[in-house]
């Protein structure tokens, strides 16, 4: 999708909704995942997430907010933006951005805090579950730094992020994994992803991916991936079907295409979702293409990730409007693999 991107220069060391989900392949042998259902949460510097605001995630909760089943198994967390004001896409943020994000991620009673706090309230409702899985972006390494200066620095986030999670203690939310925040991955960052996911897979951990398909810039690293040559535990692919109206390049992606291609990589395929759908009829009916077609593709049995911006099924589930509810209402019956077309 080229637009959820991810970002060190000196020293080492909508609204409403938006809506994406991310679902992968029943087939998708290539992908190895210890969840069924992951959102994706975004603690950008002006988005926060205190106690109470991850309920409508955790469990599907009804028209009259009383929690009616268990929904979302997984959270990843990761921002686009840092509190220098700059990104975590381009290489450029620096180590005051790095820890202010790891700050952010550990705050006092909001985000991880939070979620533990909401699911042991919801436990209290709906009884016992599996503790929830927990995925940490790493964001994009610094781009003027050389290979062996750019692991350590990512070495050094991810020794602090195990640290303080095990710190916390804990028991209802466990650290599954790092994702790989950057959305292309060239020469150079392949040997860090491999250094990586070796260090990660000793200690217990996974190392995940979602790259875009947009002018299909990153089907190659999926064939070397498909190979062994470059190593993740899963990825999915973002067919950029949703987003026609933006160039060529987007209105050229063809959802079978995508999903084809996916499929015989090993790899999971996003589908997407945003607010301008209740505006405009067709993009109401290219994302209902993509839950409709689900079955077809073989993309429904998960595991599956979601993206919705920021909080963009809560708004959803919150709404007294019938037509935002039915997202919400949908999206908890395709994650039960029940979804019924309209």
């Amino acid at each position: 999708m080229k637009k959820r991107h991810h970002g060190f220069t000196a020293k080492a060391g909508l609204t409403i909704m938006a809506v994406l989900v991310l679902a992968s392949s029943a087939v998708s042998a290539g992908v190895k995942a210890p969840f069924d259902n992951t959102i994706l949460v975004y603690c950008d510097p002006a988005r926060d997430w205190p106690a109470g605001s991850f309920s409508y995630y955790l469990a599907y909760m009804g028209k009259d907010g009383v929690p009616q089943d268990w929904l979302f198994d997984g959270f990843l967390f990761l921002s686009i933006g840092a509190a220098s004001g700059g990104n975590f896409w381009d290489g450029k943020a620096g180590k005051a951005d790095w820890d202010a994000w790891l700050d952010k991620i550990f705050e006092n009673g909001r985000q991880l805090d939070a979620l533990e706090t909401d699911a042991a309230d919801l436990e209290n409702k709906l009884g016992s579950s599996e503790p929830k899985k927990v995925i940490l972006s790493i964001p994009r390494p610094p781009s003027g730094f050389a290979e062996s200066r750019q692991a350590a620095v990512i070495k050094d986030f991810v020794d602090r992020s195990i640290r303080r999670f095990a710190e916390k203690k804990y028991a209802r939310i466990v650290l599954d994994g790092f994702y790989w925040f950057h959305e292309g991955v060239d020469g150079t960052d392949a040997g860090l992803v491999n250094g990586l996911h070796a260090d990660l897979q000793k200690r217990g951990y996974r190392l995940y991916w979602i790259p875009y398909d947009v002018g299909r810039e990153n089907r190659a690293h999926l064939e070397r991936w498909k190979r062994g040559a470059i190593r993740f535990d899963g990825i999915w692919l973002q067919p950029n079907y949703f987003w026609a109206e933006r160039n060529a390049k987007y209105a050229a992606q063809d959802l079978d295409d995508t999903v084809a291609f996916a499929r015989d990589a090993g790899a999971a395929v996003e589908i997407e979702f945003d607010h301008r759908a209740y505006a405009t009829g067709w993009k109401l009916g290219r994302y209902a293409h993509y839950l409709i077609s689900s079955k077809i593709y073989g993309y429904g049995g998960g595991p599956v990730m979601y993206y919705d911006g920021y909080r963009g099924y809560i708004k959803c589930g919150e709404s007294s409007d019938p037509v935002l509810r039915a997202v919400y209402d949908d999206l908890y019956w395709f994650t039960r693999d029940k979804y019924l077309p309209k």
